[in-house]
């Protein structure tokens, strides 16, 4: 207790100390706070793509593709007559009618320029009325209205109007053909905000594909039920071939890979860049240490250890770090928190937002401390433990 009592006077004594000479302290500072930003900046990144794929898709809607080439939907082919199998299977959700809950989607990608010029792929699903319904919880409509059947209309997710400027009644030229932009949905940030829906028929006209099918959304009234279809699904000779995939988990996998890239490509970097920072930092600390050797000696004389005093400036330095991570982090909240960034993966152009999680904060103090124990080790105990006394004498 008297211990405690004593670092928590020493810290006031630093702060004092720090105060009159800032210079030095406001340098190891800045190097922390740099370092310190830039892991927050990087690892916003993956953790806004997973929270864009767990914002998409249901547990009670599964995907029916051939996954027998890469598991991607836009790379999957089924014909009309799967369909009409896949929805005879039990296990399938039935409307009040009797008519089996599915929606059949073609997928399609074209290369369209961005509002800033750079020309990226999107991904365009060609939808029916039954795509619709069976996501009306998911999807809502922000402006306009959906395609009419037959029509070169389009239905941009909120995102992707953004991405390349899309109005209700603006066209867009695909394929050399003009299609109508009928209005805009929004999907509470999921993946498919980054699409462009249009009618099924008319998008497989345009890209010479009649008849063709990408995906079949399938609608369980239960997830049990999935387990149901899946295996009737298997001992059908008919349509085995085809795999069957929960909707969110489909998501979460196309995504995770690149979210553990994006994950491993921020801690590299903060790892080089920390290392960098913490020469600048430690010399700087060494500076303002050298500066107080005065005040060490006057406590090593009275009875501190030179140990003691190590773990006190050590314990100093740990605690500007964790203030700085804090500082940073309530900034970063408040300047890019939430904040929009495009890229590309594979075949879709992706809009989501930075997250800047409990995760984040839990890297940046832990990133910040380990940086301040590596900086202040070496000064700390150079300083401490040479000869103190010697510095009294020119007192």
């Amino acid at each position: 207790m008297i211990r405690t009592t004593a670092i928590l006077h020493f810290l006031k004594l630093g702060l004092d100390m720090h105060m009159a000479r800032p210079r030095h302290v406001l340098l190891a500072g800045a190097g922390i706070a740099i370092s310190v930003s830039v892991l927050c900046v990087l690892l916003a990144v993956p953790e806004g793509l997973k929270r864009l794929a767990a914002n998409t898709g249901s547990n009670t809607i599964a995907l029916v593709l051939d996954a027998s080439k890469s598991g991607d939907e836009i790379e999957s082919v089924l014909s009309t007559q799967d369909v009409a199998i896949v929805s005879t299977l039990p296990g399938i959700s039935r409307d009040a009618h009797g008519k089996a809950r599915v929606a059949p989607q073609f997928l399609a990608a074209s290369p369209l320029r961005r509002r800033d010029g750079t020309r990226v792929s999107v991904q365009i699903r060609g939808v029916t009325a039954a795509t619709l319904q069976l996501v009306h919880d998911m999807v809502g409509i922000k402006l306009g209205a959906p395609p009419n059947s037959g029509v070169l209309e389009l239905f941009a997710g909120e995102a992707a109007a953004n991405t390349f400027n899309l109005a209700p009644g603006d066209r867009l030229k695909i394929r050399d053909v003009n299609w109508r932009n009928t209005g805009v949905f929004q999907s509470h940030g999921s993946l498919w905000d980054s699409e462009l829906w249009a009618d099924m028929s008319a998008l497989q006209q345009a890209f010479n594909a009649a008849s063709r099918i990408s995906v079949v959304w399938v609608k369980f009234d239960a997830p049990n039920d999935e387990a149901v279809f899946a295996q009737a699904l298997e001992n059908d000779p008919r349509v085995n071939r085809l795999s069957v995939f929960p909707q969110a988990n489909y998501y979460q996998g196309r995504l995770k890979f690149i979210a553990q890239y994006a994950r491993l490509a921020a801690i590299a970097i903060a790892a080089t860049l920390g290392l960098c920072a913490a020469l600048a930092i430690s010399n700087a600390l060494s500076l303002s240490f050298m500066a107080r050797r005065r005040e060490l000696a006057v406590l090593n004389a009275i009875g501190f250890t030179n140990d003691y005093l190590c773990l006190y400036l050590i314990v100093e330095t740990v605690l500007l770090a964790a203030i700085v991570a804090g500082f940073i982090l309530g900034l970063e909240s408040f300047l890019i928190g939430d904040m929009a960034i495009e890229t590309s993966s594979g075949m879709r152009a992706v809009a989501f937002h930075l997250a800047l999680n409990g995760s984040v904060a839990l890297w940046a103090f832990s990133y910040a401390v380990v940086l301040a124990l590596l900086s202040a080790l070496g000064p700390a105990w150079s300083v401490t433990h040479g000869p103190l006394r010697h510095a009294l004498q020119g007192s």
